[in-house]
């Protein structure tokens, strides 16, 4: 009931790891293949590492209307669930997962922004309007573009790095959207000795654009490059401006025209 999944040995009782939900779960967990089952009353599906506890995906917060009381039920690869809104869904295997989900109407995007993108996973939006739309990278760096999207199609895209992505469509000037995707800095808090994981993305850069990571260190107000120039998803720290608050944000670029989205939201790891 305090929003967190706890994983225990079973012959010890010790406890091996544990991780935060956005709301409270009263169903038990189902294990398969590894991965951790659970629903929140967040109206969120977690899928977790079974071994250590890390967050692999979730549903989002907009997909579901309602909390999961029941637990999830695997077959043949399929996750299903039960929710409040009266709905039951599936979750296909082989498939990024979805976490942000956006209706085109006539003519808007609902919602425009998106905070809190998870990395890996897809936002999909659903033509719900009555005229055709379309979803276009405008940071000039041609990282998407869905096509024309008729009414009732969808078009799924896959955000792998950290940033600021703005959109909009082509076909309606006034149709602008924004999806915002932090890092992820693992652990939170640390000492001097402390291994720290920052990651960007979680995968390589796609073919033709980069990753450019900063930092702000304690006791300055700028941030300053980092990692620069890297197609690799992530790296390590250890921190190398004694105690305090260390600061990390990220882009996507370009690297052919320069041209980039906006540096994520920053994240902070906390060395005392």
């Amino acid at each position: 009931m305090d929003g967190h999944l706890y994983s225990f040995d079973a012959g010890s009782v010790t406890q091996i790891c544990s991780h935060e939900m956005a709301d409270y779960a009263n169903s038990s967990v189902a294990v398969s293949s590894g991965v951790a089952l659970l629903g929140s009353f967040s109206h969120q599906l977690y899928a977790f590492a079974a071994s250590n506890c890390n967050k692999l995906w979730d549903s989002g917060f907009t997909l579901m209307g309602g909390g999961i009381p029941s637990s999830p039920a695997v077959s043949n690869g399929t996750v299903y669930v039960g929710s409040l809104d009266d709905s039951l869904y599936a979750f296909a295997p082989g498939r990024a997962p979805l976490s942000s989900f956006i209706n085109m109407d006539d003519n808007f995007y609902d919602p425009d922004e998106v905070i809190g993108h998870d990395i890996g996973t897809g936002a999909q939006w659903t033509n719900v309007g009555g005229n055709s739309h379309d979803v276009t990278d405008s940071s000039g760096m041609g990282l998407f573009a869905s096509g024309t999207i008729p009414p009732g199609g969808v078009y799924t895209f896959v955000f792998v790095g950290a940033g600021v992505y703005k959109y909009k469509c082509t076909i309606h000037s006034s149709m602008t959207g924004t999806i915002k995707a932090p890092m992820i800095l693992t652990p939170a808090t640390g000492n001097l000795t402390t291994v720290f994981t920052i990651e960007w993305a979680t995968a390589g850069a796609p073919t033709g654009f980069v990753y450019d990571v900063q930092v702000r260190r304690p006791g300055s107000s700028d941030f300053v490059s980092w990692i620069t120039g890297t197609t690799a998803p992530s790296a390590t720290f250890v921190a190398d401006a004694g105690k305090g608050s260390y600061d990390f944000k990220a882009h996507i670029m370009n690297s052919s025209n320069g041209d980039s989205s906006d540096y994520s939201p920053f994240k902070t790891i906390t060395v005392s």
